[in-house]
C-alpha cells in the first residue's frame, strides 16, 4: 500500500513525519507528499500587517510561495521522496479572502476557528484521495486553521482504518494540548521508531526550509537539539521516534 502524507503547508510533513518518511523510502515503500495550501496568492494579495511581517521574516523575495515550493522539493530530495510531491493550488490561509477581505488577517485568526466562508472547504470537497492509499494527516496540534481544515477533510473522507494522524511539530511540544485533542477525537498513540540515518535525513531536510527556520529556532544547533530531545521523549527508551495517532476503535 502506498502512503500519502498530507502537508497543509510547505514544510509540515518534513517537520512532523520526516523520520518515518525517510525510513519508508529506505525500505522501498511508495511515498507521496501532498502539499495542500501550496497555491499562488491572489493578485493582488491582501495587504495585511501579518503578510508584510511574514514576508519580511521569510526573506524569500517578491514571490515567497515560489521559493517555498522549491524548499519543499529540496527537502524531499534529502528524504528520498524526490519528485513524488504534489502541489495543490489552494493558497495559504493568510492569502485567502471572501468578498475581497482577508479571512485571517492576524495571528489570532490563524490560530482560531476556520472561517465558514473559507474557500478551502469547497476546494477540498472537489479533491479525491486514492482509495488504495494509507493517508497520514495532521492532528491539528497548535490549532492552526489550515491544519484543522486538512485534518477535518481527511477524517471526513478517509475510512478510520486507512487514516493516521501526525503530531504537528514543533507545536507538538504542548503535550497538554495533545492529550485534550486525543480525548476529543477518540485517538490512541502509535509510536514509530526512527533509525539514526532517518533522523539525520530529517534534520538535513528541515534545514532546506531557510525561510522558516527563524520562526522557531535561533540556529541549526538549537533545531537539532530540540528535535532530538523531542524524538527521544517520544521513544522513551533512549532511541528516537515519532508519535502518531489512530482512531481507538481500530488501533
Amino acid at each position: 500500500m502506498r502512503t500519502i502524507f498530507l502537508s497543509p503547508h510547505l514544510d509540515d510533513t518534513t517537520l512532523s513525519c520526516g523520520g518515518w518518511i525517510a525510513d519508508l523510502v529506505q525500505a522501498g515503500e511508495s511515498v507521496e507528499i501532498w502539499c495542500i495550501m501550496a497555491g499562488d496568492p491572489p493578485s493582488p494579495a491582501p495587504d495585511t500587517p501579518l503578510i508584510r511581517e511574514l514576508h519580511a521574516r521569510w526573506e524569500a523575495g517578491q514571490s515567497p510561495v515560489i521559493a517555498r515550493r522549491q524548499e519543499e522539493l529540496d527537502a524531499n530530495q534529502q528524504l528520498g521522496t524526490g519528485q513524488n510531491v504534489v502541489f495543490l493550488r489552494l493558497p495559504d490561509c493568510i492569502y485567502r479572502t471572501h468578498q475581497g477581505e482577508a479571512l485571517y488577517p492576524d495571528g489570532d485568526a490563524i490560530f482560531g476557528e476556520p472561517h465558514p466562508a473559507d474557500p478551502a472547504h469547497a476546494y477540498l470537497q472537489q479533491q479525491t484521495l486514492p482509495a488504495d492509499a494509507l493517508i497520514v494527516a495532521p492532528a491539528g496540534v497548535g490549532n492552526h486553521v489550515d491544519h484543522q481544515i486538512v485534518r477535518d477533510w481527511a477524517r471526513r473522507v478517509v475510512p478510520p482504518e486507512r487514516l493516521i494522524l501526525y503530531e504537528d511539530y514543533p507545536y507538538a511540544h504542548a503535550s497538554d494540548q495533545i492529550d485534550a485533542l486525543a480525548q476529543a477525537l477518540n485517538l490512541v498513540p502509535n509510536i514509530k521508531k526512527v533509525s539514526p540515518s532517518a533522523f539525520q535525513a530529517k534534520f538535513q531536510a528541515i534545514l532546506c526550509y531557510a525561510s522558516q527556520i527563524s520562526t522557531f529556532w535561533r540556529s541549526s544547533d538549537e533545531l537539532r537539539a530540540n528535535l532530538r530531545a523531542y524524538m527521544e521523549r517520544m521513544a522513551g527508551d533512549g532511541s528516537l521516534a515519532e508519535r502518531y495517532w489512530r482512531d481507538s476503535t481500530i488501533a
